[in-house]
């Protein structure tokens, strides 16, 4: 009672306000002190012995004193191999990811082959590290050899002091001409005829002829899975493309999503931005409008140009 009226008396506090103080004063106190409370009951003790200072720094100066070496990576043992033939299991042992292991597999047993070291690069993801490593111990030439073209008889119909052969009834077997097929009507059958194209080969050119909607150039055939750069120079001299050839042309402003994302040239995040594009900004009235997208550059908006229809 004393304590009450000493509060009144000391700051003019009516009855309910001495009567709140008086609360508020303990449950303040308990505040305060609650963080050093819960630290002696229920905190944790953390072990701060000699004992184990000492150890640590026993072993500390054992790492110094060179007693725990870090183990050294194992050198890859290298050999002479032909990638066209080696073993996946030899693959991985020379320092190829089992992966690129299983994808040269995969591309020997659909009729890839190798022909120049460089091919093996053509393997998608293939590090340009590793093949750096590997180089020396391919058994492949660096190139091709460029074919050595045919002089004698040039020189016998140029040359004014030429000898005529005595043997008029030898004849001059002709060079053999090789047939050109239009890449956008070729089909398997006629395809399989062509030196270095198998079954294969010619049905992955139509299968992706069908998904482009028609070639509208030679240099398209260097899109073909597994057809290395090597096969290709050998073969597109046998192909032509005919002027303004007949494509199926995806309408962009009226395409589904799954219409546009059927294209081999634009995936699944590329479909996504050309149609909420279209959606916030309006209509693509013209080519050009294709560079507002992020996710398209300069060379790809080019080669999907003859595909899209406004």
């Amino acid at each position: 009672m004393k304590l009450k009226k000493l509060i009144r008396d000391c700051f003019g506090f009516s009855k309910p306000e001495v009567n709140g103080v008086l609360v508020l004063i303990p449950l303040l106190v308990f505040f305060l002190v609650s963080p050093y409370l819960y630290r002696q009951f229920f905190g944790l003790e953390y072990n701060t012995r000699k004992e184990d200072k000492r150890l640590l720094d026993s072993l500390i100066s054992k790492i110094d004193d060179g007693f725990l070496e870090p183990e050294k990576p194992a050198s890859i043992p290298l050999e002479l191999f032909n990638p066209n033939t080696y073993p996946v299991e030899k693959l991985s042992a020379i320092g190829i990811p089992q992966f690129l292991s299983l994808r040269i597999e995969n591309y020997r047993t659909k009729g890839g082959s190798f022909r120049v070291k460089k091919d093996l690069l053509k393997i998608f993801d293939f590090p340009d590290s590793i093949y750096q490593q590997l180089e020396a111990y391919i058994q492949l030439p660096d190139a091709l050899p460029r074919r050595a073209k045919s002089s004698t008889t040039s020189n016998a119909l140029t040359n004014k002091s030429a000898v005529i052969p005595s043997n008029l009834n030898e004849v001059v077997q002709p060079i053999e001409k090789l047939e050109v097929f239009d890449l956008n009507k070729v089909d398997t059958v006629a395809l399989k005829t062509i030196k270095g194209i198998g079954s294969s080969y010619a049905k992955r050119i139509v299968g992706y002829r069908r998904l482009l909607g028609g070639f509208h150039s030679i240099d398209q055939l260097n899109e073909v899975y597994g057809l290395d750069e090597s096969l290709y120079e050998a073969i597109k001299t046998q192909f032509v493309v005919e002027r303004n050839p007949r494509l199926k042309q995806v309408t962009i402003n009226l395409a589904t999503f799954n219409e546009i994302l059927a294209h081999p040239y634009i995936d699944y995040e590329q479909t996504k931005e050309i149609l909420n594009l279209k959606s916030s900004s309006g209509k693509f009235m013209k080519i050009d409008d294709l560079y507002r997208l992020k996710l398209m550059d300069t060379i790809l908006i080019k080669k999907l140009a003859p595909y899209i229809v406004f």
